[in-house]
């Protein structure tokens, strides 16, 4: 996720924000029979963070993609047909909304088909939440520098997942829980040892200022976390991204 925009010079000030989602698939593995990849478009819902009253939505319509994200060796032409054990592609949404006071908003998608049952993780709906809080602030959302990396070797192994931010704001990396919905108990389950903090039960660590992941583990698999980048200025938080991976 990452949220661009502010207000537009008039004399009623108008909060419209660019909305972009990248989602990535496991193109050698996808079951693509019961569902459309591209997704023609993805929902997009926003609510107060207090609550309240209902989430209002906009339609993400498809914009580009499939673009090759497998790091791969350059005699491999197209890595989803080459018989790997994995290989993604990444697919881009974006749509325009307009937030209609200033407040501190939630803004998420509707869940999407299953995450695959890993290793030590189950499988899940996948969701990936932001926030915008223009109380006091207009801003635009920081913006991951790098599409993921999903191969780490054992025996200890680092990926750089740091952004940027358009107006230089203060950033914090942190794991964070991986969703499979908008609300505090849709979370992703584990199996017993394991968590979004220990995907692989120990040596998993980041970088709280650069937002380096490293996992320093003999285990071999697949597992699921999730980082979340908060965005703050002169003190306060001002919203936050987040990237499932």
């Amino acid at each position: 996720f990452n949220v661009t925009g502010g207000p537009t010079c008039t004399t009623t000030e108008i909060l419209k924000y660019e909305i972009t989602l990248s989602f990535y698939m496991d193109c050698q593995n996808a079951n693509t029979g019961w569902f459309p990849i591209p997704y023609n478009e993805i929902d997009i819902r926003y609510q107060k963070m207090s609550g309240g009253s209902m989430s209002s939505w906009i339609s993400l319509p498809y914009v580009s993609g499939p673009t090759n994200v497998t790091p791969v060796c350059n005699t491999i032409s197209n890595p989803c047909s080459a018989g790997l054990s994995y290989a993604y592609s990444k697919f881009v949404y974006k749509g325009i909304i307009t937030l209609p006071s200033r407040d501190s908003w939630k803004i998420w998608n509707d869940p999407l088909v299953n995450r695959n049952a890993t290793t030590y993780a189950n499988s899940g709906n996948l969701c990936v939440i932001a926030n915008i809080n223009n109380t006091t602030y207009l801003s635009s959302s920081p913006v991951f520098s790098s599409d993921p990396i999903s191969f780490l070797c054992t025996g200890g192994d680092c990926f750089y997942n740091g952004a940027t931010d358009p107006e230089l704001d203060d950033l914090s990396y942190s794991l964070t829980q991986p969703k499979t919905g908008p609300n505090a108990n849709n979370n992703n389950g584990y199996n017993a040892g394991y968590s979004y903090l220990q995907p692989f039960s120990s040596g998993t660590t980041i970088d709280n200022v650069t937002g380096d992941l490293c996992i320093n583990t003999s285990l071999q698999g697949t597992s699921v976390t999730a980082i979340k980048v908060t965005e703050s200025r002169n003190g306060t938080n001002i919203g936050f991204v987040t990237r499932d991976i």
